[in-house]
């Protein structure tokens, strides 16, 4: 399949326009529930130009991420602050200009640097000389895994990828510390938040038929992530999507009770100690760290085999532990770290 960029330079100006207009009014609203809603539309514009620039995996995550949860925990957070901003004192006002002239600099020097990186989708650039011709062209012999991109992130990579599960997994605790060691006495403003003694009929039967074919497909994606756009991350992020929907329909008891605390908090480090395990059965074999070719001999298949057996337990590692962090993150800044009430 060939792919004529040229031809579709109309839709990039198109969206990158959508994309500037969409930020100075996420920046230029009052009200902080208007520039989240805005801030969801900014990340399905990104998800667009990424799906454009036929990166599907990236698209995906940023579909998942940016787009829904992230928006879900923006309008979670305004509900727990004052929604409107008040206005600048005159210092506050200058600080503010002065953000505004750095940023535009910053901007520029940016831009001016572009000229010095190769075209986009340049075949002569020292990445399409060096580096993509040989993913490309022994990424399926070596792994036995048709999508090149899980073939690189898995196995070529999977130090980075390892470690930025590790990353994930940082993110829940921090948060988790922060919010459930935050003195009561410093969370009054969260006895403000409306109450909301049950839930629409409409809402709970879309969810029982949405959540579970979200859980399923969630499966596919992670399961099938080495033959179409998907992987672990992707897979673990719908799959975490499902119990915060679950919650938002009904109430975070109500979810906490399917996907008990305890329960998240084995995901959320088990994942990432599958990951690590693997790399360790086969440093403990004589082979390096992630070498999956030494679980050829206990799996009974060829090293080519082995490899891509090994890509697919280490993408169910980085999904659980992403599973997990999502519903964790979601508890914690829904309920303000008491996880007595969600949004």
């Amino acid at each position: 399949m060939t792919w004529d960029a040229s031809l579709l330079w109309q839709f990039d100006i198109l969206i990158l326009l959508m994309m500037v207009i969409c930020a100075v009014t996420a920046l230029a609203l009052e009200g902080l529930l208007s520039s989240a809603l805005v801030t969801g539309v900014y990340s399905f514009l990104i998800c667009l130009m990424w799906t454009h620039m036929m990166a599907v995996d990236v698209a995906f995550t940023e579909a998942a991420v940016g787009a829904a949860i992230s928006t879900v925990i923006f309008l979670g957070t305004a509900q727990y602050i004052n929604r409107w901003i008040k206005k600048d004192r005159t210092g506050e006002q200058g600080i503010k200009q002065i953000t505004i002239v750095i940023a535009v600099i910053c901007a520029v020097m940016m831009l001016m640097a572009t000229r010095d990186l190769p075209d986009w989708a340049d075949p002569g650039s020292p990445a399409s000389t060096h580096l993509s011709p040989g993913y490309i062209e022994q990424g399926y012999h070596e792994t036995a895994t048709p999508n090149v991109v899980t073939a690189v992130l898995a196995d070529y990579r999977s130090y980075d990828t390892m470690f930025e599960a590790v990353v994930v997994f940082a993110a829940a605790l921090v948060v988790m510390v922060v919010l459930r060691r935050t003195s009561h006495k410093h969370r009054t403003v969260l006895h403000l938040r409306p109450k909301r003694e049950g839930r629409d009929t409409v809402l709970r039967g879309a969810a029982q038929s949405i959540i579970p074919v979200m859980q399923i497909f969630a499966l596919y994606v992670l399961c099938h992530g080495h033959y179409s756009p998907g992987g672990g991350f992707q897979g673990g992020v719908i799959f975490g999507a499902s119990f915060i929907l679950l919650a938002l329909c009904y109430n975070l008891k109500f979810s906490m009770n399917r996907f008990r605390e305890n329960a998240v908090l084995w995901c959320c480090a088990g994942g990432v100690l599958l990951y690590a395990g693997v790399g360790a059965a086969c440093l403990a074999m004589g082979w390096n760290f992630l070498g999956y070719a030494a679980l050829a001999g206990v799996l009974g298949v060829s090293e080519v085999m082995a490899r891509s057996h090994g890509i697919l337990a280490v993408e169910v590692g980085v999904g659980i532990t992403v599973m997990a962090v999502m519903v964790s993150l979601y508890n914690d800044l829904a309920s303000g770290g008491d996880l007595e009430d969600g949004l």
